[in-house]
């Protein structure tokens, strides 16, 4: 299978301004905004779609794949799921911190704020089972930022609230 690593380098880019764009605006907000949270992972989903076949994650373990290219698309995805915690996170922030019968303050509703909670704690999910499998093919290595970047955000999401 040929991988074109233009494509590859392209996407996490398209994927690391989107994870920008989520700090500036989603987190610029005063109050959690579950309008701002549609559209960000409608971007966030349309993004992941739109991956070329060879880049989707079961493809990636599936197909004869090399072996540096397969780590760079797990790199790109973990990327993604860090993009998607960094922006459904903030909701469980919201739901834990909030003082007992105090009111809801969101544009959105506590079930969707939920919602958004479980996205958050399914992409933690991944998170970890990426690195496990980047671990099974010695593919971690000491000062990998991306590795240590996202592989804290799990804990920080899981243990952390």
């Amino acid at each position: 299978m040929v991988i074109d690593v233009d494509v590859m380098q392209s996407e996490l880019g398209k994927i690391g301004f989107l994870a920008t764009d989520i700090v500036k605006n989603v987190y610029a907000a005063d109050v959690c905004s579950m309008r701002l949270m549609d559209v960000y992972m409608a971007k966030l989903n349309k993004w992941h779609q739109e991956l070329p076949r060879y880049m989707r994650f079961g493809t990636v373990l599936d197909e004869n794949i090399d072996q540096g290219s397969r780590r760079s698309i797990m790199l790109i995805h973990l990327t993604f799921l860090g993009a998607t915690m960094l922006l459904t996170r903030r909701t469980i922030m919201e739901l834990v911190s909030r003082p007992p019968g105090s009111p809801w303050v969101c544009d959105g509703t506590k079930e969707e704020a939920l919602h958004y909670m479980g996205v958050c704690i399914q992409a933690a999910e991944n998170v970890a089972r990426i690195v496990g499998c980047l671990y099974d093919e010695q593919g971690l290595f000491k000062r990998c930022w991306m590795i240590m970047y996202v592989s804290t955000c799990p804990l920080i999401t899981i243990c952390g609230y």
